[in-house]
């Protein structure tokens, strides 16, 4: 869509807007589904994130780690 509505003359220019993007995307927008439940994506990971260590990275086999 970025590209419909300005013409863009370097990859810096659209690496800028696409920084901006992804910025309110996960820090300023909020989600209404089940998994975020009106918090912004960034918030929803933080949150959860000891409870992906507990389950998930804690739950790896030695032996099978790289």
């Amino acid at each position: 869509m970025a590209f419909r509505k300005r013409l863009y003359r370097t990859l810096d220019e659209i690496q800028a807007d696409l920084d901006t993007f992804m910025s309110w995307y996960n820090n300023e927008r909020t989600n209404q589904g089940c998994y975020c439940r009106g918090r912004t994506p960034m918030q929803t990971f933080t949150d959860d994130l000891p409870l992906y260590q507990q389950y998930v990275y804690e739950g790896v086999d030695e032996t099978m780690a790289i």
